[in-house]
């Protein structure tokens, strides 16, 4: 009888855990789906030239001293045109993966754990290859140099952080291999899986694969616009059906767990 007490609690405090814890994944899929999506910066600057947004910039800064000026008057928007949130979205992702191991573990314990530590390495050297907090910083400091040596200094510190550290460069692009490589791992084990459907798996392949196709592009031509972006805009109209398959089975998921602990409670 005690031991049937206990299982039974312990069913109930496992099926609490899953809850809480499908409800945490949900959150992360929309809220970057919703807010934190990748490139707003580029986002903004396609519905400012289409008339959707009246105020503001109509073309990002290029010099380091133009972006000093721009970072210290429109400081939140200087950080989005420099990727900044772009941060935030691969440390969301990184906490999807996690809900999706705790959820696919059984069916390939190895490979989700292969998929997140590609995860991991994804958003650390994202976040370390990343120039727009280095570049608030010699903001920063820029607005509060005294001498023309150190505006200078600053200046050519800004030139270089652009150039080793934006879109296309190799630290980001390293960032993108592993971050999809970890998506292909982790759609084929979803493939496998009776918990997420085909369609769902599928789109993850896809999402990923063409998402690949960007970083790829952007290494081999690095002076080509049309192809990484192509790749880009197709990846993305995959990813947002991928993630609202995986919203809709974690909502699906989360459901079922009270179940389980009213069953394991009448047991």
């Amino acid at each position: 009888m005690l031991v049937e007490l206990s299982q039974a609690k312990g069913s109930v405090g496992a099926g609490s855990r899953r809850t809480w814890l499908y409800a945490v994944g949900q959150l992360a899929v929309w809220i970057e789906l919703l807010i934190f999506r990748r490139w707003l910066g580029g986002e903004f600057l396609l519905f400012r030239s289409i008339g959707l947004i009246p105020v503001g910039p109509k073309a990002m800064p290029v010099k380091a001293l133009d972006w000093f000026a721009f970072l210290h008057v429109h400081p939140i928007l200087g950080f989005t045109f420099l990727n900044g949130f772009d941060m935030v979205n691969f440390v969301l992702a990184g906490v999807v993966f996690l809900v999706l191991y705790a959820v696919l573990k059984r069916t390939d314990q190895v490979f989700m754990i292969l998929a997140v530590a590609f995860m991991l390495v994804a958003i650390v050297v994202y976040i370390k290859s990343n120039p727009a907090l280095p570049m608030l910083r010699l903001s920063g400091r820029y607005a509060a140099a005294t001498t023309d040596a150190q505006r200078a200094a600053l200046v050519s510190a800004g030139e270089a952080l652009l150039a080793s550290k934006n879109v296309g460069s190799t630290g980001q692009n390293v960032a993108f291999v592993f971050f999809h490589v970890a998506g292909l791992i982790l759609s084929l084990v979803m493939l496998r899986s009776a918990i997420f459907s085909k369609r769902t798996a599928w789109l993850g392949i896809l999402f990923n694969g063409f998402g690949l196709g960007f970083p790829i592009a952007m290494a081999l031509a690095p002076g080509s616009v049309i192809i990484p972006g192509t790749a880009w805009i197709i990846a993305v109209i995959f990813w947002v059906f991928w993630y609202i398959g995986i919203a809709r089975t974690l909502r699906r998921l989360g459901r079922s767990a009270p179940e389980a602990v009213k069953k394991a409670r009448v047991s």
